[in-house]
Parts: structure tokens; C-alpha cells; sequence
């Protein structure tokens, strides 16, 4: 339905159009002249009533476009598509990592490194775990071939003690029961002790008995190895 502009706009172009005084007239007007004009003003005023009888649809439609291109790359967003789009954008949470993409290769870098180095001191850990308990068998197994028996009670002896400790005196009274004595002085009877680390002198003369001394009595337990000939002399 039109609205009520649009019929009193059409009825003063008819009463204008059929006046008897613009009728007698009529034959002195310039018919030419009057269509260039009509042809000026008819497409500007169609456009006005053509926006004036569809404005509310018209303003809907443009409220529905959310972006134009215009010539020359421009481009313009409507309010409502800005609105719509801000809040359709999501939550940006902050964040602290600002470090480049340099940097970041950097760190993944060291931190391979690191985990590599890690790896690397574990296993040689365990390499030299295993290393050492080998170096450690084979001493005992040296100390084993060469030890007399009354070194090995000696270090029994030693062991049993609370303290882990002798003087040397009682040391010396097991060694003269042995059948090396005289012949075999006492100070390599004692120093093979030291020197494969089964026993230690401390600081007034007595002798203790050492990890590795420990060690080598378990070894010989654990291993079910022969007691060897006895070496006391028989009185």
C-alpha cells in the first residue's frame, strides 16, 4: 500500500496536467524543450519515490551489509558488522612468552642438550658402576691367588672386633705363628695387606680393616672359594 504522499504527489501532477489554463496554453509550449527536461528531472524523482515508498525495507537491506569495496581498494564496515565481529572474536588470554623464534630454537636446543647430557651422565654412571665392580673383582681375585690364609684370619680378626681396629702388636703375635717368620720379615707380611688396600695403619700404629677388606671377606663367601692350606706352624 502506497503511502499518502505518494497519491497527492500523483494527484497534483494530474490536476496540473488537465488544468484548462495549462490545456490552452498547451499549443504554445515547446514539446521538445519539455521532454529534454522531463527526461532530466523523471529518473531523480522516480529515485526519491522509489526511496521514499521503500525506505524501511531499503534500511533494512543496508543494515544487513557488512562491508562495501569501493573504487580505489577502499573499504568500509558497517557499525553493526564491527559490533558483531568484536564480539565474535575470541578471548585473547595474555601470555608471557615473548621470546623470538630464534630464541625459542635456542631453548628447544639446550634443552635437547640438556636432556642428552643427562642421559649421557647416567649411562656413565652406570659405565663406570660397572667398571669399577669389575676392577674390584679382578683385585680380589689377584689378592685371592696371592694372600697367605693367616692374612686372610688376620682380616677376620680385624673385622670381628667392635671397632674394627687392632694394634699392631696383636698383628705381629699372629704373624709369628705363621711358618714365614723369621724368613719372610714382617713389614711385607703387613705392606701386601696395605697395598691391596685390605687394611689401613692409622695414626698411633694400629691397623684397620678397610672397605675394600670387607669386601674381599664377603668375596670369598659368596663366591664359595676353598680355604687354602694352613700356614701355622706346628708346634
Amino acid at each position: 500500500m502506497l503511502p499518502p504522499e505518494a497519491y497527492v504527489a500523483v494527484i497534483l501532477f494530474l490536476l496540473i496536467l488537465f488544468n484548462p489554463i495549462y490545456i490552452s496554453y498547451s499549443h504554445n509550449i515547446d514539446w521538445k524543450l519539455l521532454l529534454e527536461y522531463i527526461k532530466v528531472f523523471i529518473w531523480p524523482s522516480l529515485l526519491l519515490l522509489f526511496i521514499k515508498l521503500f525506505k524501511t525495507n531499503i534500511s533494512g537491506f543496508i543494515n544487513k551489509i557488512s562491508e562495501l569495496s569501493l573504487p580505489g581498494g577502499i573499504k568500509a564496515t558497517t557499525k553493526e558488522s564491527a559490533i558483531t565481529a568484536q564480539s565474535e572474536e575470541p578471548e585473547l588470554k595474555p601470555t608471557i612468552d615473548l621470546l623470538t623464534t630464534e630464541e625459542k630454537k635456542a631453548k628447544i636446543t639446550q634443552e635437547s642438550s640438556d636432556k642428552d647430557a643427562d642421559q649421557l651422565k647416567k649411562e656413565l654412571e652406570v659405565t663406570q658402576g660397572n667398571l669399577t665392580q669389575a676392577l674390584t673383582t679382578l683385585l680380589y681375585e689377584k689378592t685371592y691367588r696371592l694372600i697367605f690364609p693367616s692374612q686372610i684370619r688376620i682380616l677376620r680378626e680385624i673385622f670381628n672386633t667392635p671397632s674394627k681396629t687392632v694394634r699392631a702388636d696383636v698383628v705381629f703375635s699372629n704373624y709369628k705363628k705363621t711358618i714365614w717368620f723369621p724368613s719372610y720379615p714382617f713389614a711385607d707380611y703387613v705392606n701386601f695387606l696395605k697395598n691391596f688396600l685390605m687394611i689401613a695403619e692409622t695414626e698411633n700404629g694400629s691397623y684397620t680393616i678397610t672397605p675394600l677388606g670387607i669386601g674381599f671377606l664377603e668375596y670369598i663367601g659368596t663366591q664359595g672359594l676353598p680355604e687354602k692350606p694352613n700356614d701355622i706352624k706346628l708346634i
